[in-house]
């Protein structure tokens, strides 16, 4: 357990909680554009966009000279990472180890990791080890608990793991590894797209094959990332219409067509009806009111009346906050 693993986020980050973002970030350790994986991970990418246009796409090649320079990890930087986690750190430190810090918020916050790279030797390519070990630390990209480690913003995003190899050795490394430290930082649900043989077998079929696959899990996990945008925030701009072409009609109704929608609507009390009747609240007065002010001893209304107000708020409106409507509309 990592007592101190808070304190090692530096002032720059520490200022406000980490947020799930809109992106979608793909770490690219592929031989380049021709490579086999690079045409998997397009075909993905491709079918993913279409999918879910509204979520972000990041593009991280590892091997490009400005990615490189932001991933060095020296015994200099084990030093800093060891004196933050003590709660400590110095100036120095803590600007020695910011492009670090950068790279670990960006794929702690990703709403999916896309992993593209070939099996080399049995394992990852050094570049995709070297990345991931810049970015796996406690407190930036994953946290210790009684049942081990898991992603500071929780568990269950989508791993989408796209390779190849060229032999027919059946020993891979690579995957189990990407799969264990994916789920480390929150990646925790697994997709693999992969080919062998790639070497032994004409070019054209092994690009149709992981195209094929590749596009069949975008459906897939592009599907699991509509559903959850969904139920986070609803369809927006439906909500939208529909709040404001509510608040708009309502600010128009008169003291006596707002108590005829009351009665319509139902759950009032009697004494109640006739206590707004008095006071003669017209509907941009109920947008403009809390619940403190139908509390009030003007008009007395019991807290059965003042739940229900509150409920008819949120029912067509999705709030309990006061809306303020533009004299125009």
């Amino acid at each position: 357990m990592f007592a101190s693993e808070l304190s090692f986020r530096s002032a720059q980050f520490a200022q406000a909680p980490l947020r799930l973002g809109k992106h979608v970030l793909h770490i690219d350790a592929s031989h380049g554009p021709s490579s086999v994986v690079a045409h998997g991970a397009q075909a993905f990418v491709t079918e993913l966009s279409r999918t879910v246009p509204e979520v972000q796409y990041q593009h991280l090649r590892l091997w490009d000279d400005a990615v490189r320079s932001r991933m060095e990890y020296s015994l200099e930087h084990v030093q800093a990472k060891m004196s933050m986690l003590a709660g400590g750190g110095s100036t120095e430190e803590v600007k020695r180890f910011a492009d670090i810090e950068e790279l670990a918020v960006q794929v702690a916050t990703a709403r999916a990791l896309i992993v593209s790279a070939p099996i080399w030797n049995y394992g990852a390519p050094w570049v995709l080890k070297q990345y991931i070990d810049c970015v796996l630390h406690p407190g930036l990209t994953f946290r210790e608990t009684t049942s081990g480690a898991e992603g500071v913003l929780g568990q269950g995003r989508a791993l989408v793991l796209i390779s190849s190899a060229g032999g027919a050795a059946t020993t891979d490394h690579m995957t189990p590894w990407m799969v264990d430290v994916a789920a480390m930082m929150g990646f925790s649900v697994p997709t693999v797209v992969s080919v062998t043989r790639s070497s032994q077998r004409p070019r054209v079929e092994v690009v149709d094959n992981i195209t094929r696959d590749a596009t069949a899990a975008a459906r897939h996990v592009g599907f699991s990332l509509f559903s959850l945008l969904e139920r986070e925030n609803g369809p927006p701009d439906a909500e939208a219409v529909k709040f404001n072409q509510f608040a708009a009609k309502a600010a128009e109704w008169t003291a006596d067509a707002f108590l005829d929608w009351l009665k319509g609507e139902g759950g009032l009390t009697l004494d109640g009806l006739e206590s707004i009747e008095a006071v003669k609240i017209d509907g941009r007065m109920w947008l403009g009111s809390s619940g403190d002010d139908w509390r009030s001893d003007e008009l007395g209304l019991e807290e059965s009346d003042v739940q229900r107000l509150q409920e008819l708020r949120i029912r067509h409106l999705g709030t309990e906050d006061v809306v303020q409507v533009d004299e125009e509309n």
